[in-house]
C-alpha cells in the first residue's frame, strides 16, 4: 500500500559479531547515565503521577513523540567523537584490563588506536546480504547491529543532556522521560 519496507538482518555471526560484542559491553556503561530513560510504563506513570500537582493546562500540555526512523537517522560523524571524548575522559571506567602474552597489563588501548576501529566498525563494516543481493548501510546505525539501539540510547543523552535540561531548568518543561 506504498509503505516503505525496511529489511532488518541481524548482524550475528557476522565478521563483526565479536568486535560488536566488545564494543556493546563498553557502550552499555553509557546507558545508566540517561536520568530521563524509564524501562517501564509503570516507572512513566509514577513520575507523571508525581508531577501532577504541579500541572499547569494553561502553561503545560501533554506530548508524545516517536522518532521516525531513528537508526538510520543517527548521525554517526556527530555522535562518534562525543562518545570517544566520553570514554577517554575517564577510560579505565570504560575498558577491562588486559593481560598481555609478556605480562603486562595494558589498562586501555590508546585513542589513537582505538578511534579508527571504532569507527570503522559502525560506519564501514555494515554490509548485509539478503536473496536479492548485497548491501551496505549508508548513512546512521546498522539495522539488526548490537550496537545501534545503544548508539541510539547515547545520542538521545546527549541530547537530552545539551537541550532538555537547561529547559526543565528554567520551568519549561516540567517532565520529561523517554521510554
Amino acid at each position: 500500500d506504498g509503505e516503505p519496507l525496511r529489511i532488518i538482518v541481524s548482524s550475528r555471526n557476522s565478521i563483526t559479531t565479536g568486535i560488536e560484542s566488545w564494543i556493546s559491553e563498553i557502550l552499555k556503561k553509557m546507558i545508566p547515565a540517561s536520568k530521563f530513560s524509564v524501562d517501564s510504563t509503570r516507572k512513566f506513570k509514577t513520575n507523571f503521577l508525581a508531577k501532577r500537582d504541579k500541572f499547569d493546562p494553561d502553561f503545560y500540555k501533554v506530548v508524545s513523540f516517536d522518532v521516525v526512523s531513528m537508526f538510520p537517522s543517527i548521525n554517526l560523524n556527530t555522535l562518534i567523537p562525543k562518545i570517544l571524548d566520553k570514554i577517554y575522559s575517564n577510560p579505565t571506567r570504560y575498558f577491562s584490563p588486559e593481560k598481555l602474552d609478556d605480562d603486562s597489563i595494558c589498562t586501555h588501548p590508546p585513542r589513537k588506536a582505538f578511534e579508527p576501529i571504532f569507527r570503522d566498525v559502525l560506519t564501514y563494516f555494515t554490509a548485509f546480504t539478503t536473496p536479492d543481493g548485497f548491501y551496505r548501510q549508508k548513512q546512521g546505525c546498522a539495522m539488526g547491529s548490537k550496537t545501534s539501539p545503544l548508539l541510539a540510547n547515547i545520542m538521545m543523552g546527549f541530547l537530552e543532556t545539551e537541550f532538555i535540561e537547561s529547559e526543565i531548568n528554567k520551568n519549561n518543561i516540567l517532565l520529561y522521560n523517554r521510554y
